[in-house]
Parts: structure tokens; C-alpha cells; sequence
């Protein structure tokens, strides 16, 4: 699935790092997972990256087996392999009577709520319990602690305490290749090596044990250090060094010899992944996205304009898009949940919210886009599956020949919105 556009493709798609890796041996680097998953190191179903509700199972235990209500035992209910006895502490009697309204309606309650229903006696009828399953929205990880910052900074924290000793940190910024203007294609990868590779801050994390890199796509920007817990020369903890990290990243300075550094690194990379390969990627996306700029906003840029920004064209970029209010931050690992957040509150806090950035009219900035009603998704709008009628719209059609290709293929491209998954009958 093409993640960062909403979209199913049988096809890989592309992205570039900060070290420019062609095998994508190292996460975010390179080229990602066969079979696509654009990002695949941010898209995974996976809490840590996804910034979004696991689709955990959940389902009601009926003590002893009994499926009569009303008896003295507890109703047990287990959430995401956690049981838990007793009354819940919700307003579950007033949850359980919005719920059951007709079905008609978008209501929805928590698994507590339907386990409370069984426990007073209010669900008398199996029908009526299916209807309230009907509605139960999927639990969060009961170990997640999400939270956000006034100035609009997001962050999720997961303890998880495998493997032992190490924790990860991701920054997405949500802005990407996509978010460019006309004159800025490539400056979302410039502004990601300058952030990073420029850092101070990261260098602190040099001879720990760490690593640290960062990876630019069509719809964000993230970076990242894995850690050690600890410092093993010191037993100093490392985790207030990698968030100063990341927040050394939103403020970046964009000096000329790291502007030039990082824009002859960039450069080479381009004449790197210049492949026939990559040549006959950029045609598929090219022709799948056809009525939208990602068809024309690849993260590597245009190198004619990479040759002529100005540090201070590349640093209004960077205030333009590195916005707290523009940004998640994901903590995991083998960590305390509550010195996390208190830490994250105490690095991150003092960063200013801004507004985003206005686009002028040529730029085509289709409004409304998903970036709209999802800031993790790219500023565009899709012409999805049964939106064009044969005989009145013109067939899209695209052919790419090269004396390099040594072989023939063809592609039939459907674009499908992908469908939240937000209740239990979404997950089944």
C-alpha cells in the first residue's frame, strides 16, 4: 500500500534519507520495501510509528460461561489480552442508553460500557448486545500514553521493555516533497540534512551506542536516534540527549558551510539513484497520480534548483513547515512513562505554534485535500476508482519507452480510498 497517499499500488515506491543508501539496508534510507510501502520505517501497523489507535481485539468474557445478565458475578473483560474484573468507573449506564438508539446513528461507546450494560441488567436480549458490539469502538494500547503540548506539538509514549535497554524516538514533521512550491523541489530533503546532519545536539549521541538518521517522503519528513537507556560508559540516562536532539532539529540553523555541505551530499546522491530503475518508478507514480503534484514533487528535487537555493531561501522553508503545531513526536522503549513525558514537556515546550504556510494561486494547491482532514497525509485530492465514465472521460494512458529497458510490462493501476479502522466490526 501506498501509505503516504492513501492509495493501493502493486509497485514500490520511493524515498530518500539523509545517507542516500540504494539498498535500503538502513531505515529510512534508500529505497523502501518491495511490494511498496512508501516510509516503510514510519508506516508499519505499528503504534510506534503510526501515531494511531492499535487495532487491538477486543471481546467480552461472560464469567463462568453464563450468558444470562443480572447474576452477582462480575462481568470480566479483556482488552487487548488484559482482563479486567468489576464495574467499570465510566457513566456506563448513560453510554450503554445513547448506544442504544437506532442504528442508523453514528453513536459509538467504549467495551466498558457494553460490560457494564451485562453487569446491571440493562442488555436483556442477545440482539440487543449485538447491536451495542456493533458500536464498540477498538481499545488504544492500554500502555500508550498520548498527549500534546499547548503550543500543538503531539507525542505518544510506549513503554515496552524488549529489548531490554533501549528506547527509539521519532520526530515527523509533517511536511514533505509534496508541501514544495514550483521553486522548492527538493528543499524538504535539504532542509532534512541540514536539521540533522548540522545538529550540535546529535553529535552529543556519538560513541553511546546510538544511532541516529532521518528519511524525507512526499508527506513528511522524520527523524530518529535509538538509544541505549543509559549512557554504558556512565550510567547517565540518554533519553533527555535524544530529545534535545530532535528539538535541536526545529530549530535549526542553516550556516553556508553546512547549507554547501549538505547541498554537495545531496547532489552525488542524485546522480546515485539516477537508475533506470528509479527512471521507471517516477513513470509509474508519474501516470498513477496523474491529476494530482505528486506526480511532479519527488523527494529528490530538481537538481538545476538544488544547485541555486540560498541558505536563506532553504531556512524560510524550514519556519514555513517545522512548526510544533506541525509535528508528532513517538517515544518507545525501555522507559518510565512519567519521566518521559515530563521530559518531553520540558524539551519541547518552549517552541512557538505558527500558522501554516498560504499558498498563492499558481500553485494549484487543491483545497480541500487530505491534508485537510489528516495532517499525516499529503496535500492532494485523488480521482478514485468509478470516478471517471468511459465514453466522456479521455482514457489515461501512459507509455514509457527506454533503450535501458530491457524487458516489457504493464500495469492497471485502481486507486481505493484506504477505509479507517476505528470499531470492532471495521477490525472484523
Amino acid at each position: 500500500a501506498l501509505c503516504c497517499s492513501g492509495i493501493s499500488i502493486p509497485s514500490t515506491s520511493y524515498h530518500v534519507g539523509t545517507k542516500g543508501s540504494l539498498g535500503g539496508t538502513g531505515k529510512g534510507a534508500g529505497r523502501s520495501l518491495p511490494g511498496g510501502r512508501a516510509a516503510a520505517a514510519t508506516h508499519r501497523n505499528d503504534l510506534a510509528f503510526s501515531g494511531l489507535p492499535l487495532p487491538l481485539s477486543a471481546r467480552l468474557v461472560h464469567h463462568q460461561g453464563a450468558a444470562a445478565v443480572g447474576r452477582s458475578q462480575p462481568a470480566r473483560l479483556r482488552i487487548g489480552g488484559v482482563e479486567r474484573r468489576g464495574r467499570a468507573r465510566l457513566q456506563g449506564a448513560r453510554d450503554v442508553r445513547a448506544a442504544m438508539q437506532p442504528l442508523g446513528q453514528k453513536d459509538s461507546l467504549p467495551m466498558e460500557a457494553v460490560a457494564e450494560g451485562l453487569q446491571t441488567g440493562q442488555i436483556q436480549d442477545a440482539e440487543t448486545l449485538s447491536q451495542l458490539i456493533n458500536k464498540v469502538t477498538l481499545p488504544k494500547h492500554p500502555r500508550a500514553r498520548f498527549g500534546e503540548l499547548p503550543n500543538g506539538l503531539a507525542y505518544c509514549i510506549l513503554p515496552n521493555a524488549a529489548p531490554a535497554g533501549r528506547f527509539e524516538c521519532h520526530l515527523e514533521v509533517c511536511a514533505g516533497s509534496a508541501d514544495e512550491l514550483v521553486s522548492q523541489q527538493g528543499m524538504a530533503h535539504m532542509c532534512e540534512h541540514v536539521s540533522y546532519m548540522g545538529s550540535k545536539k546529535r553529535e552529543r549521541l556519538f560513541g553511546t551506542s546510538s544511532q541516529t538518521n532521518a528519511q524525507t517522503d512526499f508527506h513528511h519528513t522524520v527523524y530518529w536516534a535509538s538509544c541505549p537507556t543509559y549512557r554504558p560508559s556512565s550510567g547517565v540516562p540518554m533519553l533527555p540527549l535524544a530529545l534535545d536532539a530532535l528539538c535541536d532539529v526545529m530549530e535549526a540553523k542553516f550556516e553556508p558551510s553546512r547549507v554547501e555541505k549538505e547541498r554537495s551530499a545531496i547532489l552525488s546522491e542524485a546522480a546515485m539513484v539516477n537508475t533506470i530503475d528509479y527512471r521507471v518508478e517516477v513513470q509509474l507514480l508519474s501516470a498513477l497520480h496523474e491529476e494530482n503534484r505528486l506526480k511532479k514533487r519527488f523527494p529528490i528535487g530538481k537538481v538545476e534548483q538544488i544547485k541555486s537555493w540560498s541558505n536563506q531561501e532553504v531556512k524560510a522553508y524550514h519556519a514555513a513547515h517545522y512548526r510544533p503545531n506541525n509535528a508528532h513526536l513517538y517515544v518507545i522503549g525501555d522507559i518510565d512513562t512519567d519521566e518521559a513525558e515530563v521530559l518531553i514537556q520540558k524539551t519541547f515546550s518552549h517552541l512557538e505554534s505558527r500558522d501554516p504556510p498560504v499558498y498563492p494561486p499558481e500553485e494549484e494547491m487543491v483545497i480541500p485535500n487530505l491534508k485537510n482532514d489528516n495532517r499525516f497525509l499529503p496535500p492532494v485530492s485523488h480521482e478514485w476508482l468509478g470516478t471517471r465514465s468511459h465514453g466522456t472521460d479521455k482514457p489515461r494512458v501512459h507509455i514509457f519507452q527506454h533503450e535501458l529497458m530491457q524487458s516489457f510490462s504493464a500495469h492497471i493501476f485502481a486507486k481505493v480510498p484506504v477505509e479507517p479502522i476505528r470499531t470492532l466490526p471495521d477490525y472484523r
